[in-house]
């Protein structure tokens, strides 16, 4: 019972994913970028060599090799195919949470520093409130944005690669 409560939880799979998202640098943004980019390669690859293979008389062995083959593929790329969408998905909505909390921090420490401006205390030794500096909010946009397109051309590519090849 519990692989299931996981396999149906995106949160509890991708908890360290997110986290690692959250606190790592330009790396990690580049990071999921280009894993990403690799989930989509081996969904359309997969698609693309269980397509060529059913359409090929002699690939994989034929007979009854050849049926076993192409179920394997055929899970493989149902497998990546969603594995794909789900990273896009849950990196995009990682990514323009950044984004968002980096946009709010900034107007919070913005606001602190008016007034404190305003105020202008005899004591000018005190600190602002320290708040996380968090400053990957364009390119955490970016990574949304490439996420959401990355899911959409993955879905038109599928059909492109079925079409072409049928």
């Amino acid at each position: 019972m519990r692989f299931f409560v996981w396999l149906f939880s995106v949160r509890s799979r991708h908890y360290r994913d997110t986290r690692r998202y959250e606190n790592g640098g330009v790396g990690a943004r580049i990071f999921s970028i280009i894993i990403s980019l690799l989930f989509i390669g081996i969904a359309l690859g997969a698609e693309y060599w269980f397509l060529s293979s059913l359409m090929t008389e002699g690939s994989l062995g034929g007979g009854i090799a050849k049926f076993f083959a192409l179920i394997l593929i055929g899970c493989l790329f149902v497998a990546a195919f969603i594995a794909a969408l789900e990273y896009c998905g849950v990196y995009a909505f990682t990514a323009f949470a950044m984004a968002i909390t980096g946009i709010v921090y900034k107007a919070e420490k913005r606001k602190a520093v008016l007034e404190k401006s305003k105020i202008k205390t005899v004591n000018s030794e005190t600190e602002l409130e320290k708040t996380p500096d968090l400053k990957y909010r364009k390119l955490d946009i970016f990574t949304g944005i490439f996420q959401i397109i990355s899911a959409i051309g993955l879905i038109a590519g599928v059909i492109a690669v079925a079409v072409l090849t049928v």
